[in-house]
């Protein structure tokens, strides 16, 4: 029983409806899972405009709706997080997408796709797949700040391995 409980600790899950609003609300519940685990607020953010630019690109162009909740799970092992994000949209990789001409002047550069190279910067890892129906995108990101040593991690105690 105890084992079950920490690993609620290290996990926050919740679904949203399909719209701007269900978006609000997921980065709301992100932040304070990023409290709850003391996260450093440039973590906190990063993953906030993580989320914001993934479920905004779901919510637009994958034909989302409020009666297919976006599921959301969030994992911490210590070191790094998982940031899971199921929807029931149209099938979409956005690892398939093109790179923006950063090199372009403003006015030359085509409306949009700066969201999906936002959140590759800001991430370790982005996986995407197509299971049961629906989009899955899987994030890892770091948990500690750069330039600060990351934390000892909770599997070198053999603490439970988040990671698939």
């Amino acid at each position: 029983m105890a084992l079950d409980a920490s690993l609620r600790e290290l996990a926050c899950h919740f679904q949203i409806p399909g719209t701007l609003a269900g978006t609000v609300a997921a980065r709301q519940s992100a932040t304070a899972f990023g409290e709850k685990r003391k996260w450093s607020a440039q973590v906190r953010q990063e993953l906030e405009l993580i989320l914001s630019e993934c479920l905004a690109n779901i919510v637009k162009h994958g034909q989302a709706c409020a009666e297919a909740p976006i599921r959301i799970q969030i994992l911490d092992n210590g070191a790094e997080l998982r940031l899971e994000i199921r929807d029931q949209g149209i099938p979409f990789n956005p690892l398939d997408a093109a790179e923006p001409d950063l090199d372009l002047p403003l006015d030359e550069r085509p409306i949009g796709g700066l969201g999906v190279f936002i959140v590759r910067s800001l991430a370790q890892e982005v996986r995407w797949s197509r299971e049961g129906g629906e989009n899955v995108l899987t994030i890892l990101k770091s948990t500690h700040t750069p330039n600060m040593p990351p934390p000892r991690s909770r599997l070198s105690h053999g603490g439970p391995e988040l990671r698939p």
